[in-house]
């Protein structure tokens, strides 16, 4: 007992020492200058198709910063004339419009499917050049059953596409939260142990695994993970446990633990404005 008490002690402070080495790179990393928008250098041809498309966004919380991020970027960018609209009325998708709603309720993911396929359903659907239906970080916990969530909502969008060919509905990675930090984080590291918060970044990285397999260079896929993830120097946030690498949003990008402050916010919607953009212009 009294050598397994040492071996926790050294442990602890070899973590320490790890730690604040750690912190100092995280922090100078995390408050980098964002990678430069590439907004500016897309066409006005492109923009003005953007501008003039229908699309539905189905949504929670983080999708309320997304959508600030999109407000922010409307406001330096003249040529962006993407009309923002909070509704449950199919009848205002009509010209260049962004229609949102709150679906379902956080932590219910299946509810969220229910209600997105309702509104595509009830006008939404063939009116809307694009549909998107995003969860939440919060929808996924350690014991979300992710086969099951995921064969839920292929089905759904598998009958919706068929139902409604002249909507395009484009798929989404989950959002991810910030990975804890910590002297005791690190000992559970070195002991091979999974932190506080983990199992559910796990969990959401499982899902998008699944979504990137069945979607990516087949069918419309936005990487909103990899978005909150990825550093303006390439490198991405993230942990490994037993051998598998997972990610995590990025601390500079984050208001709390999972919510996208000012940073984060346009940087992400920038990522979604660029891949609308050329979307539009593949199609």
């Amino acid at each position: 007992m009294d050598l397994a008490i040492i071996r926790g002690n050294f442990l602890l402070a070899a973590a320490l020492i790890l730690t604040l080495g750690a912190v100092s790179c995280s922090n100078s990393r995390s408050t980098m200058t964002p990678n430069p928008s590439n907004i500016a250098r897309l066409s006005d041809e492109a923009l003005e198709k953007l501008s003039n498309s229908r699309i539905y966004f189905a949504h929670q919380s983080v999708g309320y910063n997304i959508l600030d991020g999109l407000q922010d970027h409307l406001r330096e960018d003249q040529r962006l004339k993407i009309k923002i609209l909070e509704t449950t009325d199919a009848t205002q998708l009509r010209g260049g419009v962004l229609v949102h709603t709150r679906v379902g309720k956080n932590g219910d993911p299946v509810l969220k499917i229910h209600e997105f396929e309702n509104m595509v359903e009830h006008g939404l659907g063939n009116n809307a050049d694009f549909a998107i239906l995003k969860f939440c970080y919060i929808d996924f916990d350690g014991t979300t059953d992710i086969e099951g969530l995921f064969a839920r909502y292929r089905q759904t969008l598998e009958k919706l596409k068929t139902m409604y060919p002249a909507t395009t509905f484009i798929h989404l990675t989950v959002p991810l939260c910030v990975r804890a930090k910590g002297a005791k984080i690190w000992a559970r590291d070195i002991l091979g142990y999974l932190s506080y918060g983990d199992a559910e970044n796990v969990k959401r990285n499982l899902y998008n695994d699944k979504v990137r397999r069945e979607y990516q260079g087949k069918e419309p896929l936005f990487d909103l993970a990899a978005a909150e993830s990825t550093y303006p120097d390439g490198k991405r946030e993230g942990f490994t446990k037993e051998g598998m690498r997972y990610y995590s949003l990025i601390p500079g990008y984050s208001s709390d633990e999972g919510h996208l402050n000012e940073t984060g916010r346009k940087i992400v919607a920038a990522r979604l404005i660029e891949y609308l953009a050329a979307l539009i212009q593949s199609q």
